[in-house]
């Protein structure tokens, strides 16, 4: 068949459409919605037709004659399309039905009419990598005959990329609708889930549409809505359509269903242009579309590194400034002996480099969900231990605390910066910034501790030095500012925590499945290590590490993902690295306890108490 029936493209504000939906744009922008309306929203070619079918067989209670009672174009319409001659449309079919409708749409998120917004409509919104989606958008153009020209594989790839091809750029498409997830009723999927495990996607479908299914229905819902079965399936295959419009020869109209088809069309120098063009267009909005390649993280990687910087310097500054505190305050009793042996043990020379490097790697890799997970599991954990009083510990639980937290404020700096640059426009220079600020604090902070390290004990006698004579006064005040700090960090990524957590789930009832076992952990948790006090400091710190992350670890096989699972593990590395060079500090607090006469500290009750301590200790 010739091509003189193949259509132009004309522009809606900037978004390239077919000729004939521009020709009767007003019909569209005039449509009013009723709230009982669901909006089916993709990109052409991004799994449409078999997110028609999920939900319609959602509906109907995978009822398989309900869901044959007409092609799927008749029960859910394609909203903004008209027939080239103008007889009939998506518009004209959806006049006649009586609400609730099932709407498809291609359109951008601008363009979606306000009346659907207005109406408080749901949205299911299904993306999918953009090198399967071009592939299969290009074979669709050359069956579609009334679609554009495609031309050769290479210059139709080129016009993906540009945005210029139906419907617009693929790049805004997606981010626009991801970006309005959260103030819209917006339920945002992937096609590349939906593969991987249709069970748990077609169940977060049910959810959000109210409809509760029993597991053998849902079971049930997916084998009909199967790439085979529906291939066999006349009202869902488009076989209904002629072949004056669908040219067969070329391409079936359902293809092939499968994720990575794209490495039979790409070259490896196109590859690897569009790998460059997609990181840079989408910098801005880390949505974890899993593109098919060797390795793509869920996160964008200069954010992830940045973010571990940040995260890797808050602890610095949280054990340069503690040692300062616990040298500057033993400092009025001790003997030049011990003096001098405090000084050893305070110093950390390049253990503590090869700790930062090793912390700034494993914030890096640990997702924002796990480190979302260690912020709340220790906030609960901090609020038991300050409201029991620890009356029966040697040693006041505040600094233990301060010892133990290190690399859940590693966490707690990552999550909240994840959450605050969620797709924001150039993310990476904020964070950059965020860097920058944190490196010279921590820079700052760890010349401080050299100095008073080295000098104090002089300066501070003789009032040579300021910073010397400064602390000599108000020294004792760290303890306070650093507290407050933490509380003010702990609370901000809190809350982020639970943002981060909180948007994998789209119903109450999905929430309360993971939140309840978890809930009931933390608590068994701080119940254990509220009852672990008598045991010498250092044993409490490994056991808390060991029972806390051992307990989150075996929480999420059951309720979490394998990545949730892997980035456990790795936190396992991130406290080893910690507590490794912890010792010094916890043998600092030990001099303390016994040579400070007045302090915020517990001190040991008698005489035998303090001999089994430093038995203990020994």
């Amino acid at each position: 068949m010739d091509g003189t029936t193949r259509e132009s493209l004309s522009q809606i504000q900037g978004v390239p459409l077919l000729a004939r939906v521009v020709k009767y744009w007003a019909r569209v922008e005039k449509f009013q919605a009723s709230n009982e309306d669901l909006l089916i929203a993709t990109y052409p070619k991004a799994g449409t037709t078999w997110i028609q079918e999920v939900v319609d067989s959602i509906l109907n209670e995978g009822d398989v004659e309900k869901c044959k009672r007409a092609p799927t174009q008749v029960r859910m319409p394609f909203f903004e399309m008209t027939a080239p001659d103008g007889s009939s449309s998506g518009i004209s079919k959806l006049e006649v039905m009586d609400p609730p409708r099932v709407i498809k749409t291609h359109l951008p998120i601008q363009l979606v009419p306000r009346s659907f917004w207005d109406a408080g409509c749901k949205v299911i919104y299904i993306a999918r990598n953009p090198k399967d989606t071009v592939v299969s958008y290009f074979h669709f153009d050359r069956m579609h005959l009334y679609q554009p020209e495609p031309g050769p594989w290479p210059q139709y790839l080129e016009k993906f990329m540009k945005g210029e091809l139906g419907w617009g750029s693929w790049y805004d498409h997606v981010k626009g609708y991801w970006r309005e997830r959260h103030n819209k009723k917006i339920l945002y999927t992937f096609y590349e889930d939906m593969k991987g495990d249709p069970v748990r996607e077609v169940t977060r479908i049910a959810q959000f549409l109210g409809q509760q299914l029993s597991k053998s229905t849902i079971e049930h819902i997916v084998q009909m809505t199967k790439f085979s079965a529906m291939r066999e399936n006349p009202m869902a295959n488009y076989s209904t359509i002629p072949d004056t419009i669908f040219d067969r020869t070329a391409s079936e109209f359902m293809r092939k269903g499968e994720v990575g088809d794209w490495k039979n069309h790409f070259s490896a120098e196109e590859d690897a242009a569009f790998e460059e063009h997609y990181r840079k267009i989408m910098a801005d909005c880390p949505i974890p579309i899993r593109v098919p390649t060797w390795l793509t993280p869920s996160a964008i990687p200069l954010h992830s590194i940045l973010q571990g910087l940040v995260g890797a310097c808050g602890i610095w500054v949280l054990r340069n400034l503690l040692k300062t505190y616990l040298f500057v305050e033993a400092q009025s009793i001790a003997d030049p002996e011990t003096d001098v042996k405090r000084r050893n043990r305070l110093n950390g020379g390049l253990t503590e480099k090869i700790q930062f490097w090793i912390l700034t790697v494993v914030l890096s890799v640990v997702g924002s969900r796990v480190a979302s997970l260690v912020v709340l599991e220790f906030s609960l954990r901090a609020i038991s231990a300050r409201l029991t009083g620890g009356s029966d510990s040697i040693i006041d639980p505040l600094f233990l605390l301060l010892v133990q937290c290190q690399f859940s404020l590693g966490c707690a700096l990552t999550c909240s910066l994840n959450f605050l640059h969620e797709g924001a426009p150039q993310g990476w220079l904020s964070l950059l910034l965020a860097v920058g600020l944190s490196w010279f604090l921590a820079n700052r902070c760890s010349r401080v501790w050299r100095h008073v390290n080295t000098m104090y004990s002089i300066h501070s006698t003789q009032r040579y030095c300021g910073l010397c004579i400064g602390l000599l006064t108000t020294g004792s005040s760290i303890l306070t500012w650093l507290c407050s700090a933490l509380i003010i960090t702990f609370s901000v990524s809190g809350i982020a925590a639970i943002s981060n957590i909180n948007q994998h789930f789209l119903s109450t009832t999905e929430a309360l499945r993971f939140w309840t076992p978890l809930t009931i952990c933390y608590t068994l948790l701080v119940v254990y290590m509220n009852e672990d006090r008598h045991h010498p400091p250092g044993q409490q710190i490994l056991n808390t590490v060991v029972v806390r992350l051992g307990g989150l670890f075996v929480l999420l096989i059951t309720v979490g993902s394998w990545s949730d699972v892997l980035h456990v593990l790795i936190c396992f590395t991130g406290e080893a690295a910690c507590l490794f060079t912890s010792q010094d500090l916890l043998e600092a607090i030990y001099q303390h306890v016994t040579y400070v006469p007045k302090g915020p500290l517990k001190r040991p009750g008698n005489r035998g108490e303090l001999r089994n301590f430093e038995r203990k200790l020994d």
